[in-house]
């Protein structure tokens, strides 16, 4: 008669539960961050609100975009808000 030990079941089901949970929270965190740089990348008024909240977030959406596709978001952004790009 062969004996299956529940504590060892118990400790894979949380375990699994909890890898569940950290793939479910990484998705979300994807499609959070996606969503942000869409709205960022197609609304200039909304790049205006994140800049006066917290420039650096905006700062690091300009890094990204130069580095990766030659944006010039920052100088149309300075030009049409009246501030000195940097």
């Amino acid at each position: 008669m062969r004996m299956e030990p529940r504590k060892r079941s118990g400790l894979i089901s949380k375990l699994k539960l909890g890898a569940g949970i950290a793939v479910g929270l990484e998705v979300a965190s994807l499609i959070g961050s996606y969503l942000l740089w869409r709205k960022m990348n197609r609304d200039q008024d909304f790049r205006y609100k994140v800049y006066q909240v917290s420039p650096y977030v905006l700062d690091y959406y300009y890094k990204v975009g130069e580095k990766l596709g030659g944006s010039s978001a920052r100088l149309e952004d300075a030009k049409a808000w009246g501030i000195k790009a940097t």
